[in-house]
């Protein structure tokens, strides 16, 4: 009886969902209300002036939309619906939750499509969206079901946009067919600096897009001693031109930095990152069971791959390529020097650099922590490779 009343309080929810986005002329999200969150919903121009709405949905205003989405947010409406156009913000959106418990629902935001709804992100500091639980060293508060959906966030202004947006203490998120473009910061940031108490479970980052940044496009490595951020599931997932090259040993910005448990990544892209296109840093609380499907990393500059420790890591069906413009020195490091690196496993990899790429290295394991027995690669294709200066492997032998 309670799973015949759950199916039809969802069958429900879906229906009014699709009436008031309908009624807002928007089309159906794919990222719908979860099972037990209220239905109603609010749009965002009811909370700006009558005066602004037509410009607003033809980009023609200069209006700051950021009080307007704070009070939307404040209504403690089910989901927030985003007509198509710009909408220039100024000041950060940060979503206080309204707890009861330890458990507080966050809003669903809705736009019309990457491209369609486009929020300006004119920030100079800070986070343009920032779902932030409150929780403490002490106190244990999440935010769940949470849902950012169907829109894009674009720097504008004089290249100085801060991060996008901002995750802490949230569980089971949804990020679904989100576009974001040039932060001088970081693009996504999921925040881990409390273990447990804060870190974010049951992520879901679906269609992202995240290019142009000059910090990482996805931050996500808690604090050292803690990989809180469990069970992140990345699919349809594309990095492109972030990060600013360094020259350091140790990558300070890129496509990505993670470190948690149970990262399940798959059909995913990383394209011309400076420094690296993913870096797992060895700290304590190593990044553990980490499972990467079907991905390409390509024409990133530096590394593909870096970690510098880490429990049980696989990757399957995985290409890195690179071209006589972009050059990289190694397509994978793992490195023991300082913490574990064990069990790593690579299964059917396509490997290719041009001959501009040299010195380069395909796959290079070292250190005096590097647990080499439970490392493999396996079923290599080398498709345009073994030019003067190029190995394929350091360390180990390639099977």
């Amino acid at each position: 009886m309670a799973r015949n009343t759950a199916l039809f309080l969802d069958a429900a929810l879906k229906r009014r969902t699709f009436l008031a986005c309908s009624a807002a002329g928007m089309a159906l999200p794919r990222a719908l209300l979860a099972v037990g969150q209220r239905a109603s919903g609010v749009s965002l121009l009811d909370y700006v002036p009558a005066s602004e709405r037509a410009a607003l949905a033809s980009g023609q205003s200069r209006y700051d939309c950021s009080a307007a989405l704070t009070a939307a947010l404040a209504s403690n409406a089910g989901f927030i619906a985003i007509p198509a156009g710009r909408y220039p913000m100024l000041n950060p959106v940060q979503f206080t939750p309204h707890l009861a418990g330890r458990f507080a629902p966050g809003p669903q935001i809705i736009g019309d499509g990457p491209g369609r709804t486009i929020l300006e992100n004119r920030l100079g500091s800070s986070a343009l969206f920032s779902f932030d639980s409150g929780a403490s060293a002490n106190d244990f508060y999440a935010i769940t079901d949470l849902g950012l959906s169907g829109f894009s966030v674009e720097a504008v202004g004089q290249g100085n946009a801060a991060t996008a947006i901002h995750l802490r203490g949230c569980y089971m998120t949804t990020l679904e067919d989100i576009h974001i473009n040039g932060t001088h910061s970081n693009g996504l940031v999921i925040e881990c600096r409390d273990g447990d108490n804060d870190g974010s479970n049951m992520v879901s980052l679906t269609r992202v897009r995240i290019e142009n940044c000059t910090g990482w496009g996805i931050q996500a490595a808690g604090t050292p001693g803690h990989n809180e951020i469990s069970f992140l599931r990345m699919q349809n997932v594309f990095v492109q031109n972030c990060g600013t090259d360094d020259g350091l040993d140790i990558p300070s910005s890129g496509g990505m930095r993670y470190k948690g448990q149970m990262l399940d990544m798959q059909d995913c892209g990383f394209t011309i990152n400076r420094n690296v296109g993913m870096f797992i840093p060895g700290e304590a609380g190593l990044a553990i069971n980490t499972a990467i499907r079907s991905t390409a990393f390509e024409n990133n500059h530096g590394r593909h791959l870096m970690c510098t420790g880490t429990s049980v890591f696989s990757a399957r069906n995985i290409q890195f390529f690179n071209n006589d413009a972009n050059r990289a020195s190694t397509a994978c490091e793992f490195r023991g020097d300082h913490f574990t690196v064990r069990q790593v496993s690579f299964d059917d990899v396509t490997v290719r650099a041009t001959p501009a790429n040299s010195p380069y290295t395909a796959f290079s394991f070292s250190g005096a922590n590097l647990e080499m027995p439970s490392c493999a690669v396996r079923n290599v294709i080398w498709e345009y490779f073994g030019f003067p200066g190029q190995q394929k492997a350091a360390g180990m032998a390639v099977q």
